[in-house]
């Protein structure tokens, strides 16, 4: 039986080797003690999400539990560390390799591709349920207080980010500015300016020292 590859989608980034590495060390890392203690870290947002429907394990989706009848949707984030565990899996690897390869063959479309595939999977996410008051109101450079914690799945276990401990980090901005331009203009106005010729001043001081002279 053959295996098929995972599809990855098109990416809009035309991403080479050199920008996928600056990318990469944009990301920030976790230690193995922080990932096992599940400690609380400030996370920010990169992206406005993507919306995805929730399905259980058979495919099948899941309702909303509020009784409207609406499929339960989830929204995933990335943010700005790496993951443990993506960045082991042999899945994102084989991107980065193909990455390479497609790009020193002269197909920079493929190798934009992978090179986006690769850095999604080795990029920390998190879900927020769309029955979460956090559903609609994060986005893209917002920063968040969240704890870490592993998920057992198909593919091995998971690090990401406690959805429940989730609380918005608050950014305050300076107060607005009481300056009056019209003010200081009218001001400006009403104080003389006076206008010194300085090659007078040369002149003059030029005939006081050839009368001192005389």
């Amino acid at each position: 039986m053959l295996h098929q590859e995972k599809q990855i989608r098109t990416s809009i980034i035309m991403w080479t080797k050199e920008s996928t590495l600056k990318a990469f060390q944009n990301k920030r890392e976790l230690t193995p003690e922080e990932v096992k203690n599940g400690v609380r870290k400030l996370f920010t947002i990169k992206g406005s999400g993507t919306i995805l429907d929730v399905r259980d394990g058979l495919g099948q989706y899941v309702m909303s539990a509020d009784g409207s009848g609406e499929v339960l949707r989830k929204k995933i984030f990335n943010t700005d560390y790496l993951s443990p565990s993506g960045f082991k899996n042999p899945t994102s690897q084989e991107y980065l390799k193909k990455g390479m390869l497609a790009e020193a063959e002269g197909r920079k479309q493929d190798a934009a591709d992978y090179y986006n595939a690769f850095l999604n999977a080795v990029t920390m996410s998190f879900s927020i349920l769309s029955n979460s008051k956090h559903f609609e109101n994060l986005s893209n450079g917002d920063q968040i207080n969240a704890n870490l914690q592993q998920i057992e799945t198909d593919n091995g276990m998971l690090v990401t980010i406690d959805p429940k401990s989730i609380s918005v980090k608050e950014v305050s901005a300076s107060s607005l500015t009481s300056i009056n331009p019209f003010e200081a203009l009218e001001f400006n106005q009403e104080t003389p300016v006076v206008l010194v010729d300085r090659t007078v001043l040369v002149e003059r001081k030029n005939v006081s020292e050839l009368m001192d002279l005389a």
